[in-house]
């Protein structure tokens, strides 16, 4: 009867351990990943050197084995604004050759502007009136399953992929398919939202 209870308890020891071990597993939650466009937009520019820096933040929200990402497009546009504004001098400069600032006037009368404050707040309007936060909408989602460290997302709207786990970090790499991000796949690092 001893050795039937020790099994007993036994079996009941390795079962909670199983189940702590599933418990510890679980990844449900929000996630944010930056990801720093600087050198995408200077290079879209011809390598010119520009002033501060633009990020995405990707979200990832998982619950009950299922996922979407998310870009947050409303920051993005507004970060968006905030690069151009930050940057439209060097921009035209370089588009018209020149700094000096009698020769930017000319141009911006020439081309119907009052002086070249106001072709300034003319570009910026035409340039960020071209950019909505539906632009930067990312429709990723699917289901997802854990196995170790592995993360498997079954994607129902694209290529499935795996994320890593480590350190309390997922890390995945997503298709670019239209080279948006600088490239075929684009590695984005979540962390937990706080």
């Amino acid at each position: 009867m001893k050795i039937l209870n020790k099994a007993i308890a036994l079996s009941l020891c390795a079962a909670m351990g199983l189940a702590l071990t599933a418990c510890g597993k679980n990844y449900d939650g929000t996630y944010k990943a930056t990801l720093d466009c600087t050198d995408i937009m200077s290079e879209a520019m011809d390598g010119m050197e520009l002033e501060g820096s633009i990020e995405a933040d990707f979200i990832l929200t998982m619950e009950k084995g299922e996922y979407t990402i998310e870009i947050d497009g409303e920051k993005f546009e507004s970060d968006m604004n905030d690069f151009i504004s930050a940057n439209i001098d060097n921009i035209l400069i370089a588009s018209f050759g020149t700094d000096d600032m009698d020769t930017l006037n000319e141009y911006a009368t020439y081309m119907g502007y009052a002086d070249y404050e106001e072709m300034k707040a003319g570009f910026l309007d035409e340039v960020m009136s071209s950019f909505s936060a539906e632009d930067f909408e990312l429709d990723e989602s699917g289901k997802y399953s854990v196995v170790g460290d592995t993360i498997k997302f079954d994607s129902d709207t694209s290529d499935d992929f795996d994320g890593t786990v480590k350190d309390g970090k997922i890390t995945v790499e997503l298709e670019d398919e239209d080279g948006v991000f600088g490239g075929e796949e684009v590695e984005l690092v979540f962390e937990a939202e706080k």
